[in-house]
């Protein structure tokens, strides 16, 4: 998982700093998306000699092209979150009027590694990609037989960097129909294969930056997801909608809409900088979309396929309630001197809906530190257990000898909740604990960019033997029926139920 963004601004007479400050900014709100790193590369097109000769820790390479245009790149790129990696001294000298940029979560590739960090170019292409590639070993295989030269990464990125440049090459020789475009037919032989060049297996969501174009390209399945905004002054892309919404302040409740629009499955767009628009959508797609977007990935104020993912978890929450209060009297218990305690962020949702069907407090005590970063995506299971620690702080007063109705989005190792039940009980005097997890049992593997690959709890055990070992009084997790009532039937469920919508190639990550 990643949070992926684009900018290209039409004719523009500000070239030389049109797109790095809303880059910057647009990434901002993909934070929660991934945390190990953030990448931003821009292009410029035939500047003049002394507008590239400095920099600020910006890298800037100068290619010429077959049309004899000079194209300039800016780069800049860290570990970190984006207000680590990048400050306006920085943004001043990422040149241009077209740039692509992103903030990593590893999952192909270890993600603290500064040689992972995405975008990656290749000579004049450049990619990021939200998602993953699951036969990317094989691709590199082939394109070594090409003569590309050894991989710098283990990052899929330059897998599909390298996939685009060598169609996209191979295009330039060949006479194509009048009106199809080199970058769409380019994305589509990756996509779908072609001769001998394996396809692009897996989920994602791929941006890529030609000498003369954006192309956004989402995977037939429309595992990911990809949002983006057309206006008069140029169009961004964004892996969630929340940010074009924020960002952009012609935009509102009325009219939300008529701007933000979603790649579907197998879509493909490319837009130039003379605001021309090409688009094409391949045969054979469906709509597998990711339904842990909505249990954990996305913010509440997205929306996804025309659904607030904030009202799809309140929906949840109330399909649960008769549920959590059955599992609560057949433990022994009742629902007197219960308040219900949501696990934040995307507890909070779930628990509104919960409170509100059952009749009960809503009571947001147990509070967390503005500053924590998202531990469902730290790198190892130890450093995950020590954020859980540090993330959440009880109130002092308010949770003594309370019954807490403890709400939260997923159990997948069981760290969270194990420790925030020790730390309500032991330090804050609660009295009983319920847990409650949206998400039906994780018990499956996930390959399209979820780490939801070992250490889930809910494979070696049951239920049952899921709370005693969390130590919890009941244990409520979401049914898949509930979620198919709620965002219907076409999504990719298979973390929960093993139906994979694509070929699994088991690759070493």
């Amino acid at each position: 998982m990643c949070g992926i963004a684009a900018l290209i601004k039409f004719n523009s007479e500000k070239q030389y700093h049109a797109v790095a400050p809303s880059l910057s900014s647009l990434l901002k709100t993909v934070q929660n998306r991934g945390q190990d790193s953030t990448k931003i590369i821009t292009q410029l097109l035939n500047p003049n000699a002394e507008t590239y000769s400095y920099n600020n820790g910006v890298k800037n390479t100068i290619l010429r092209n077959a049309y004899d245009n000079i194209l300039v790149y800016c780069e800049t790129g860290g570990l970190g979150l984006v207000t680590k990696v990048i400050d306006e001294k920085i943004e001043s000298d990422l040149l241009g009027d077209m740039g692509i940029g992103a903030v990593r979560y590893g999952t192909t590739g270890p993600g603290g590694n500064i040689t992972n960090v995405q975008p990656v170019r290749y000579k004049s292409i450049v990619a990021c990609e939200n998602g993953d590639i699951n036969n990317y070993q094989l691709i590199n295989e082939f394109l070594l037989k090409k003569g590309y030269p050894p991989f710098r990464t283990t990052s899929d990125v330059e897998t599909i960097t390298r996939l685009f440049d060598y169609h996209y090459k191979t295009i330039a020789d060949e006479i194509l129909p009048e009106g199809r475009s080199p970058g769409i037919e380019a994305m589509k032989r990756c996509i779908n294969g072609y001769l001998d060049a394996p396809p692009l297996i897996g989920g994602y969501a791929i941006l890529v930056m030609t000498p003369h174009s954006l192309i956004a390209a989402l995977d037939t399945n429309g595992i990911r997801q990809l949002s983006y905004v057309k206006k008069e002054d140029g169009v961004q892309f964004l892996s969630e909608s929340k940010g074009l919404w924020h960002l952009n302040n012609e935009i509102n409740t009325y009219n939300f809409y008529d701007y933000i629009k979603e790649l579907k499955p197998g879509e493909i767009i490319e837009v130039f900088r003379d605001g021309d628009i090409k688009s094409e959508i391949l045969q054979n797609t469906r709509n597998k979309h990711c339904f842990f977007e909505y249990v954990y990935l996305s913010l509440d104020n997205s929306v996804i396929q025309t659904n607030s993912v904030g009202k799809v978890r309140r929906e949840i929450g109330r399909l649960l309630a008769p549920k959590i209060a059955d599992n609560i009297r057949k433990s022994g218990n009742s629902l007197e001197n219960c308040i219900v305690v949501p696990v934040l962020s995307t507890g909070e949702s779930y628990a509104l809906g919960v409170a509100k069907e059952l009749g009960l407090e809503y009571a947001p005590y147990l509070y967390k530190d503005r500053y924590a970063l998202r531990t469902f995506i730290m790198d190892t299971q130890e450093i995950r257990k020590r954020g859980v620690k540090i993330k959440f702080t009880p109130d002092v007063f308010d949770l003594r000898d309370k019954n807490i109705i403890l709400i939260d989005d997923s159990i997948t190792r069981g760290n969270t909740l194990r420790d925030i039940k020790n730390v309500l009980v032991k330090k804050a005097g609660a009295n009983k604990i319920h847990g409650v997890s949206a998400c039906p049992p994780v018990n499956n593997s996930c390959y399209y960019a979820v780490d939801l690959k070992d250490e889930l709890i809910a494979r070696t055990n049951t239920i049952d033997q899921t709370r005693d070992i969390l130590e919890l009084d009941s244990l409520t997790y979401g049914e898949e029926t509930m979620w198919i009532q709620v965002i219907g039937e076409d999504s990719c469920r298979a973390c929960i139920n093993g139906e994979y919508p694509t070929q699994i190639i088991r690759t070493t990550r």
